[in-house]
């Protein structure tokens, strides 16, 4: 389970899903991992994970392939 993360549809067509809670209610803390969904096999992979675990979020497709993550909150809060 998780919730308040991103998920981000790249140019490929796989979705990138990062950050957030694991748990509904962040009682278990937040996520440090970010995995990539291909709705072409319905599978997932691990891939980098943000710098700092963050929930509540928005996350940016840039035009170099990457995505920026902005706002939200981390563990201490901020």
């Amino acid at each position: 389970a998780r919730a308040a993360h991103s998920a981000t549809r790249l140019g490929d067509g796989r979705v990138l899903v990062a950050g957030g809670c694991r748990s509904d209610g962040c009682e278990e803390g937040l996520s440090t991992d970010a995995l990539l969904f291909d709705p072409a096999t319905g599978t997932f992979t691990t891939t980098g994970a943000p710098k700092l675990p963050r929930a509540g979020h928005r996350a940016v497709p840039l035009k170099d392939g990457s995505v920026l993550l902005i706002g939200g909150w981390t563990q201490d809060g901020v």
